[in-house]
């Protein structure tokens, strides 16, 4: 089974320019450019698992995720040599990747952390204010008993 995801992270680099920072100390000037690391992490029926791949892209566009699907299959990460599942978030640039090089010969599977994490941010946004107090006590409470 291999999970595919994108972590994002910031990337500072410091530049030629001096400027004083909060202290009035001279420091070179630092610049931070968003990048995603998108990972492929191997799992084995023994339970050992392993960072299969990754790469820096600045996207989660098919065009980033296909280049390291592509090498996944190149190094034989294939249905016919037992890779038996593709664990994923709902990302459709990895989504078209992976349809693109594997067809519909793999099995894939939604990843349950993404699924709950999707639905905490929606309740969260739906049910905040004053107004909804009573609605949020009474979910909890429902949430309590089950």
């Amino acid at each position: 089974m291999i999970q595919l995801d994108g972590i994002w992270v910031t990337v500072v680099s410091q530049q030629e320019k001096i400027k004083p920072n909060k202290r009035q100390r001279q420091r070179k000037k630092r610049a931070g450019q968003k990048m995603v690391v998108l990972v492929a992490l191997g799992f084995w029926a023994d339970g050992r698992r392993e960072i299969l791949d990754w790469q820096m892209a600045r996207s989660e566009d098919p065009q980033e995720w296909e280049l390291l699907v592509q090498r996944l299959w190149e190094r034989g990460c294939r249905p016919e040599r037992g890779l038996q599942l593709v664990v994923r978030d709902g990302s459709g640039g990895l989504g078209e990747a992976l349809a693109l090089v594997y067809g519909s010969t793999l099995l894939e599977q939604r990843c349950i952390f993404h699924k709950v994490q999707n639905v905490a941010t929606r309740c969260r946004s739906e049910l905040r204010g004053k107004e909804k107090r009573d609605l949020r006590k009474q979910l909890m409470e429902q949430a309590a008993v089950v």
